[in-house]
C-alpha cells in the first residue's frame, strides 16, 4: 500500500434507479464535502422516472459525470462507474444516503491503514417512521452492531458506504454481476480469501432513512433471503461465513402458525405496551421471521 501521494483522487460512484426523489439529498451533501472527490459519478439504470433530469439540475452544485444505461442492477451500474473512473480510490455510495460533512476526509485519514475501508450507517426514523418499528431497529443495532474500529476478523462490505483502491478492484473481478443482492457481501468473501484487509471505521458516517414499517422492513428481507441462496451457487466460499439454513419441518409449522396472525397491524398492536420491551421484540423478530421463510 503506497499512500505517500499528497494528491490522492477520490472517484465517487453512486449508482441510481428510479431516485429522483432522493438523489438530490446525496449530491448536495457531496458539495458541502470538507475534501472535495476528484469526480462524481451517477449511473442511472435504466430508470423510467426523472432521475436524469433531477441529477442534471444538481450539475450548478457539483461537477457530474452521468451515465445513462440499460438497467443491469445495482453490481452493474456500480462496475460501469469503476470501469470509467479516473481516481486513485474508487467511494461508492447509494442514492439515499446523505453524508456527513467530513465522510470524505475521514475516509482519506484511515487509508494510512488499508486500502479497503468500511464506513457505518446511520438510520434516522422520521415523522412517518412506526414508533414500535423505530425502537425495533434500535434493538437490533446494539444487538448486532458488534464491530469496533479496526481489521475485521471476517467478510463485511456495506457498498452504501464503502472505499477501495481501485487497482483491488479491477484485479479482484468488480461487484459480481450476477447476483441482484449482497454484491458487497460477496466481494467481501473474494477479498479476505485473498488475505486483503477490510478496515472498518464507525466514525466514517453516512445517513439513511429508517423504513417506514414493518412491511416495509419485512420485504427487503426476503428479498436479502432469496439473494443468500444465489450467493451460494455463485461463490461456494460463502458458505465458510455465511449460511441461511434450512428450516426445518416442525418449525415450519410453528411459523406457519405465526404467519397466520402475523398481520401489519399486530405489530402496532398496543397489547404490546404491557410487555417488557425484550420480550417483545423477541416476539416480533419470531413474527417477522415466519413471513421471511414463507417460500422456503
Amino acid at each position: 500500500m503506497d499512500n505517500s501521494s499528497t494528491n490522492l483522487r477520490f472517484s465517487v460512484i453512486i449508482p441510481t434507479y428510479n431516485g429522483a426523489s432522493k438523489i438530490s439529498n446525496c449530491i448536495n451533501s457531496l458539495s458541502q464535502q470538507s475534501f472535495l472527490p476528484f469526480e462524481i459519478i451517477i449511473v442511472i439504470d435504466g430508470s423510467t422516472d426523472n432521475t436524469k433530469q433531477v441529477v442534471s439540475g444538481n450539475e450548478k452544485k457539483v461537477p457530474i459525470k452521468i451515465i445513462d444505461q440499460q438497467n443491469k442492477g445495482r453490481a452493474g451500474a456500480r462496475n460501469t462507474g469503476a470501469k470509467i473512473a479516473k481516481g486513485d480510490y474508487l467511494v461508492f455510495f447509494d442514492d439515499d444516503v446523505v453524508l456527513q460533512k467530513a465522510t470524505l476526509s475521514a475516509f482519506k485519514v484511515k487509508i494510512q491503514y488499508s486500502d479497503v475501508i468500511v464506513g457505518s450507517l446511520k438510520e434516522k426514523a422520521t415523522d412517518e417512521t412506526s414508533s414500535n418499528f423505530a425502537e425495533y431497529c434500535s434493538y437490533l443495532h446494539q444487538k448486532w452492531d458488534t464491530f469496533e474500529e479496526g481489521f475485521l476478523n471476517k467478510p463485511y462490505i456495506t457498498a452504501n458506504n464503502f472505499l477501495i483502491k481501485k487497482s483491488i478492484f479491477m484485479a479482484h473481478g468488480m461487484f459480481n454481476e450476477k447476483l441482484s443482492d449482497a454484491e458487497d457481501f460477496e466481494l467481501a468473501v473474494r477479498l479476505f480469501e485473498d488475505n486483503i484487509q477490510i478496515y472498518y471505521s464507525p466514525s466514517i458516517v453516512v445517513e439513511h432513512e429508517l423504513f417506514k414499517s414493518f412491511e416495509q422492513y419485512i420485504e427487503r428481507q426476503i428479498e436479502y433471503r432469496k439473494a443468500s441462496k444465489s450467493l451460494l451457487e455463485v461463490n461456494p466460499l460463502v458458505e465458510k461465513y455465511y449460511n441461511p439454513g434450512k428450516v426445518s419441518s416442525t418449525k415450519k409449522l410453528v411459523y406457519a402458525v405465526l404467519r397466520s396472525i402475523s398481520t401489519n397491524s399486530i405489530f402496532e398492536n398496543r397489547i404490546w405496551d404491557w410487555f417488557p420491551n425484550q420480550v417483545k421484540f423477541y416476539f416480533f423478530s419470531k413474527l417477522i421471521f415466519s413471513r421471511i421463510v414463507k417460500n422456503d
